[in-house]
């Protein structure tokens, strides 16, 4: 009897394995992961970019960037703020881009976001903050630059 039974078992999960329902779903592609999504992004925006479209590629580089933080959308999208005059934006993503710059990556790659920064940060003020208690929210001009202690610059439009 439990012979039979296990062999009843084995069908009837062999029927379960081959229904329509399941067959049906195990053919759907995989859902598209934010780093895909970014990926595709940062591909349409360099298409754009090269074409001279500024607008177009801030916006798609932008999109990137929320999806996913990295040294190479951080490099195309402050090029692209630059290029578009919007110094403080690219000052902030060239400076990322250079403190997650791969420690293996080219050098003359690293030169030239430094110049670009240095081009932002030419047209805008760099602030130093030192907060005397820990873990505070610090705010510039409104908009919220970290909590305290602070290790970075912060960049602010002049005036």
């Amino acid at each position: 009897m439990n012979r039979v039974h296990r062999h009843g078992l084995g069908a009837l999960g062999l029927a379960l394995c081959l229904s329509p329902t399941s067959a049906a779903v195990a053919a759907e592609p995989p859902a598209a992961t934010a780093g895909d999504r970014a990926a595709e992004l940062y591909r349409r925006a360099t298409e754009q970019y090269r074409s001279t479209n500024l607008v177009e590629a801030e916006k798609l580089y932008s999109e990137a960037w929320s999806l996913q933080q990295s040294y190479d959308i951080a490099t195309n999208l402050g090029a692209v703020e630059l290029d578009l005059k919007k110094f403080r934006a690219a000052a902030e993503h060239l400076a990322f881009a250079l403190r997650a710059f791969p420690a293996r990556g080219k050098q003359d790659e690293r030169d030239t976001i430094a110049q670009r920064l240095k081009l932002a940060k030419a047209e805008i003020a760099t602030l130093r903050v030192r907060v005397n208690v820990d873990k505070a929210d610090v705010s510039v001009n409104g908009k919220r630059v970290g909590v305290s202690p602070l290790t970075d610059e912060i960049f602010a439009d002049a005036g």
